[in-house]
């Protein structure tokens, strides 16, 4: 029996590139070692170096405040998996202390919200 979890897209964690493009959507550039010293740039306005550092760590930041969403998700059993631990503690009247609440909570306390 093959075990499915639902579809959920994350973000990868930022590169120097993304900060770019946050910051001047749909410029042309070229870039290579994520370094600012190689950053060829086709269009007007360039970006200041320091501007793209600055935008680079919000990127970063908010990457970090959802990675919790990512390993808990990774972790919790499929949902085929939780739909039997429910029906279980269902059936054994045992929803606040059964498997599948001691299952889910444990993850959430591994995995915290910032």
């Amino acid at each position: 029996m093959t075990t499915l979890k639902f579809k959920e897209t994350f973000p990868k964690y930022p590169e120097y590139s993304d900060a770019i493009i946050a910051l001047r959507p749909g410029e042309p550039f070229s870039i290579s070692q994520n370094d600012y010293k190689t950053l060829q740039w086709y269009g007007e306005n360039k970006p200041l170096e320091q501007d793209i550092q600055v935008k680079l760590e919000e990127l970063t930041n908010e990457y970090l405040k959802t990675v919790y969403r990512r390993n808990r998700y990774l972790e919790y059993p499929s949902v085929e998996e939780q739909l039997e631990m429910l029906y279980n503690d269902i059936k054994n009247d045992n929803l606040k202390e059964g498997t599948w609440i001691k299952s889910i909570d444990a993850i959430k306390v591994k995995y915290q919200k910032p």
